[in-house]
């Protein structure tokens, strides 16, 4: 009997733990009604291996590699007061700001260009740029990501494998 009560104990100690970090970072940004199961803690993994002290070589930081102008715009459309220079490594804030940026400027950014929201354009637009993502949805259209770099694509792969 008592192996059984420990058995148990065990299960529900490790079931506490996977859910306790699978929501790690959760945040309360509203998402697009179109895509609602973007994983940023997978995204997390991705970027930053979960370390909010990860730095880029081209300067992106915290949990969800974020750029300082990127900070800045979404702090602005979040209505919050947040200091990229002394804040990108608050788990937290950080994970706020990439949960804003990918769930609800990059799908208004994607109906701008006329580009579909799906998963596979919000992680293209986030690893490779808005920019080169509508340019490449411009010139080779639904075939796009048959045009994007190798490092996107992995990224995809990335996501969808984890």
């Amino acid at each position: 009997m008592k192996n059984w009560i420990i058995i148990i104990l065990l299960f529900i100690s490790a079931l506490s733990l996977h859910l306790l970090n699978q929501n790690r970072y959760k945040t309360n940004i509203p998402i697009s009604e179109d895509v609602k199961n973007i994983d940023m803690n997978n995204i997390y993994s991705i970027e930053s291996s979960n370390n909010p002290n990860a730095i880029s070589p081209i300067g992106a930081r915290g949990l969800g590699q974020v750029m300082e102008s990127t900070w800045n715009d979404c702090i602005k459309d979040m209505g919050v007061d947040w200091n990229y220079n002394t804040e990108w490594n608050n788990p937290e804030k950080n994970a706020q700001i990439s949960a804003f940026y990918m769930n609800n400027k990059i799908p208004k950014m994607l109906n701008y260009y006329n580009i579909p929201d799906s998963i596979e354009t919000r992680l293209s637009a986030y690893n490779w740029g808005i920019g080169n993502l509508n340019k490449c949805y411009k010139k080779y259209g639904n075939d796009w990501q048959n045009h994007i770099p190798k490092e996107t694509s992995n990224y995809i792969k990335k996501y969808f494998s984890k």
